[in-house]
């Protein structure tokens, strides 16, 4: 499923995208569609690369 939805969460830089996932999924918006049943089913794209679980939000603004 590609959604083009924009959905505004606050997080700390040293949280995980994994945290995050977990976050949405918990928290799932009702213009999204579908839930997907577990983190694995859903992916985050940011500045066109999908990002890792287990890499920080910090990390990834700096483009680490």
């Amino acid at each position: 499923m590609v959604n083009t939805e924009k959905c505004i969460r606050t997080f700390a830089p040293d949280d995980t995208v994994l945290h995050a996932k977990e976050a949405l999924i918990n928290d799932w918006p009702d213009n999204f569609g579908s839930k997907p049943p577990t983190t694995l089913n859903l992916r985050i794209l940011y500045l066109g690369h999908f990002l890792e679980d287990s890499a920080t939000l910090r990390a990834q603004r700096q483009g680490v």
